[in-house]
C-alpha cells in the first residue's frame, strides 16, 4: 500500500514538472516566433542601416591620414612652444648672470 502511494506522489511530481517544463518551451516557442518576424519585418532597415555604417567607416579610413597629420602637427608646434618658452627662460637666466658679474 505505501508503496502504491510512492508510486502515485513521483508519478504526480513527473506530472507537474512536466506541465511546467511544456509551459516554459511553449512560451520560449512564442519568443522566437516574436524575434523571427521582427527580424523579418526589420531585414530592410537593418541593411540600410548596414550600408550606411559600411560608408561612414570608408570615410573614416580617407579622413584618418589627415587626422593623423593635423595632430602631429600640433604636437610638433606645442613641443616648439615649449622649447621657445624653455631656451627664452635660458637666455633670460644668462642676461640675469652676467648682470650680476657686472653690476653685482
Amino acid at each position: 500500500m505505501i508503496f502504491y502511494f510512492l508510486t502515485v506522489i513521483v508519478f504526480i511530481a513527473e506530472l507537474i514538472i512536466a506541465s511546467f517544463l511544456l509551459v516554459n518551451l511553449l512560451k520560449f516557442d512564442r519568443r522566437i516566433k516574436e524575434w523571427d518576424e521582427f527580424l523579418h519585418t526589420s531585414k530592410p532597415e537593418i541593411k540600410d542601416i548596414l550600408v550606411l555604417v559600411r560608408k561612414i567607416s570608408e570615410q573614416g579610413l580617407e579622413f584618418a591620414p589627415v587626422i593623423v597629420l593635423k595632430v602631429k602637427k600640433c604636437i610638433s608646434d606645442l613641443i616648439i612652444s615649449q622649447l621657445k618658452s624653455v631656451l627664452a627662460g635660458l637666455v633670460f637666466y644668462a642676461v640675469k648672470k652676467e648682470t650680476e658679474k657686472h653690476f653685482g
